[in-house]
Order: C-alpha cells, then sequence, then structure tokens
C-alpha cells in the first residue's frame, strides 16, 4: 500500500505539473473555484480513466483519479491528492494522500460536476 501512494504522488506531480494546454476547464464557480479534466484519459473498453483537478483561487488544489464506466453511467474515485500551493505549508507544494480505498462505483446525478467529467471523459475514442 505504500507503494501504491508513492506511484499515486508521483503521478499527481507529474499530471498537476502538464501544460495548460492538457487541461480542460469544465466549470467555474461564483467562487473561483474551477474543475479540469485532463484531456488524455486512458480507455479500456467501456471504461475511461483519467485526472481531473479542482483548483481553489489561492492556487491549491485537489487531483483525482477516476473512472467512468460509460456505457452504465457510473463513477468511481481512485485516488485523491491535495496539492498545498504553500499557504497550509510555507514555501514548499506538499502531497498529502487524502484517502486511500477505491469508492465504489456510483450512479452519475443529472447536472452534477460528475456529470460534467463522465460527458468529457466519455467522449475519447
Amino acid at each position: 500500500m505504500k507503494n501504491f501512494f508513492l506511484v499515486v504522488a508521483l503521478c499527481a506531480s507529474a499530471v498537476a505539473q502538464t501544460p495548460t494546454s492538457s487541461w480542460k476547464q469544465i466549470e467555474s464557480k461564483a467562487t473561483g473555484v474551477r474543475l479540469y479534466v485532463h484531456q488524455k484519459p486512458q480507455r479500456n473498453g467501456g471504461v475511461v480513466t483519467g485526472w481531473q483537478k479542482l483548483v481553489q483561487p489561492n492556487g491549491d488544489m485537489v487531483l483525482m483519479l477516476s473512472q467512468c464506466d460509460c456505457r452504465s453511467k457510473r463513477f468511481r474515485l481512485l485516488a485523491e491528492v491535495v496539492v498545498s500551493n504553500g499557504d497550509a505549508f510555507p514555501g514548499n507544494s506538499v502531497f498529502l494522500p487524502n484517502g486511500t480505498t477505491t469508492t465504489p462505483w456510483t450512479s452519475i446525478g443529472e447536472d452534477s460536476p460528475g456529470e460534467q467529467i463522465f460527458v468529457e471523459q466519455c467522449r475519447v475514442k
């Protein structure tokens, strides 16, 4: 399990630093919080695995690795990593595992952020 955390942290670091053109903004709240999806998810049959990031106005972000079941319109979270821009830890970007268990498959609600992620990720061929 320790190796899993290391792999997720290293992947999240690489994903967080990919060029802006690799990300597509799919939502922006009045609070300044923005939701992005990485534009190169991986497809395996009807299941798509991809990264999303939720960016706070101060630059802090949550990187999420999730799967969408494109045939059954279901979603599950595989990993989540919090990246601090320095407000919580001055001078450092810190990766903190924020959970260790894959969530169960859940139905995607209408007009939800999950539905926006589903639409974008399941569009990939």
